[in-house]
């Protein structure tokens, strides 16, 4: 069985096993099991037994524990995160409480501003916008590709719900501050719950205390 692809010869060799892995073990490679860990620092698909598809964690590389956010209403968090390139195909938060009917969240992707400077700058995608009237895992499904840069999360909401998050004590993407003693691994702005700024507002404060860091994975495509 061959498919037509195009791009990097890994890409095409991965596609090329999974196939022979389907036309082989159709009844192991087709039994799928989603799981989304709330101990552990990712999330992950695993497809059968042979194959395993990593959902990557925004903004961190260690995390010590997870812990949980309510969210600020029209509060805009922005958490950094070195994106390696490539494309991906579903993008994940995890809401543990504080549903209820007409609470909304919108989720999307921001550049940096410019080279030299920590900062967010253009809106590149927003991905969603999440009903929150249930406490469940909320994805968005599609298919994006972004350069490999340094690149902006953001999440924001019209209402305190809560969210599954990483705690600080940890190595992020942003580093520490000029006394090298605090870690700086987000920012948030105000912004009134809407469709997400073209620009990020300015303005942005540093969070650097515990349980401020809103987790959000996406499955490499």
């Amino acid at each position: 069985m061959s498919i037509p692809v195009s791009g990097h010869a890994a890409s095409i060799k991965r596609i090329e096993d999974r196939v022979a892995l389907l036309e082989a073990r159709p009844s192991r490679a087709q039994t799928t099991l989603v799981t989304y860990e709330t101990a552990g620092r990712e999330a992950y698909k695993n497809h059968g037994t042979d194959v395993t598809e990593i959902w990557h964690t925004v903004g961190a590389f260690t995390s010590r524990a997870h812990s949980s956010l309510a969210l600020t209403a029209n509060r805009l968090y922005l958490i950094p995160d070195y994106f390696d390139g490539g494309r991906f195909d579903k993008v994940s938060i995890l809401q543990t409480a504080g549903a209820a009917g007409g609470r909304l969240a919108r989720l999307g992707v921001f550049a940096n501003l410019r080279d030299n400077c920590l900062y967010p700058g253009a809106l590149l995608t927003e991905f969603a916008e999440y009903d929150c009237s249930s406490n469940v895992v909320h994805t968005s499904n599609g298919l994006w590709q972004l350069p490999k840069a340094l690149l902006w999360w953001g999440i924001v909401a019209n209402a305190a719900i809560t969210l599954e998050t990483a705690i600080r004590d940890g190595l992020f993407a942003s580093g520490v501050s000029t006394s090298l003693a605090t870690p700086l691994h987000s920012l948030y702005v105000a912004w009134t719950y809407a469709a997400l700024p073209h620009v990020a507002p300015s303005g942005g404060t540093w969070n650097t205390t515990d349980n401020e860091f809103p987790i959000i994975s996406y499955r490499m495509a």
